[in-house]
């Protein structure tokens, strides 16, 4: 859509956690910023200068739910009976649906002028359209993601930039690369997932009231019972 239409002024949507943060937890930087970090999607409808509105009421999901129901039931059945079984055949078949169904329910609008906007020239769309990790790089100019640890190359004259905070880009092309600023510092094929951020378990009021039971250190060879706190 961006690409063909350019980007929307705003996006009408519910209030799933893929768009917006549903959990409790607040980081010490996200307290002093006065708001939680945005999910992954919502960082790039900032980027995009997307305004979110959010449904509040049923009627106003409702309205988002009946285009949905039409496109998985009808368009399934279409793709079912034009045997599309790969990627090119679907896409033959969408463009086929979009125009009938223009043709069978648009409305001309009120307003003819279109409220997309076109991207600047050098906007980096891959990068805004990716799943983005901010990464603290270790002595051994290394970061991690997930269970792998991946090592950055060393700058030129041998200076270094370990402590220094470096973004993971993972890119829809299934390629992996890291920015330090605007500048790539690698790029490798990596199996496209996403990461979730690591956030402290919320206790349940049960394990809240569990009684800790104190450590025993040994100090002068007698057992000694340190204060729970």
């Amino acid at each position: 859509m961006i690409t063909t239409h350019g980007a929307p002024l705003s996006l009408y949507r519910d209030r799933h956690s893929i768009f917006q943060r549903n959990d409790s937890h607040w980081t010490l930087a996200e307290q002093l910023a006065g708001q939680q970090a945005p999910t992954q999607l919502g960082q790039a409808l900032q980027q995009l200068d997307i305004q979110q509105i959010p449904a509040h009421s049923p009627q106003a999901k409702g309205r988002i739910e009946r285009a949905w129901r039409t496109c998985q039931d009808r368009l399934v059945s279409e793709l079912r009976l034009a045997s599309a079984t790969t990627l090119p055949q679907a896409n033959t078949v969408l463009t086929r649906f979009c125009a009938d169904y223009k043709q069978r329910f648009a409305r001309p609008p009120a307003d003819a002028d279109s409220d997309f906007r076109r991207l600047p020239r050098c906007f980096d769309l891959a990068r805004c359209l990716s799943l983005r990790y901010q990464r603290v790089v270790a002595a051994d100019h290394t970061v991690t993601l997930g269970a792998q640890s991946i090592a950055l190359p060393s700058l030129p004259a041998h200076r270094g930039y370990a402590g220094e905070t470096v973004e993971l880009s993972h890119q829809l092309d299934g390629v992996l690369r890291v920015f330090r600023g605007d500048t790539v510092l690698t790029a490798l094929p990596f199996a496209l997932q996403e990461h979730a951020e690591r956030r402290p378990v919320q206790l349940t009021s049960a394990q809240k009231r569990k009684p800790t039971m104190p450590r025993i250190y040994n100090l002068s060879g007698r057992p000694a019972l340190a204060a729970v706190t």
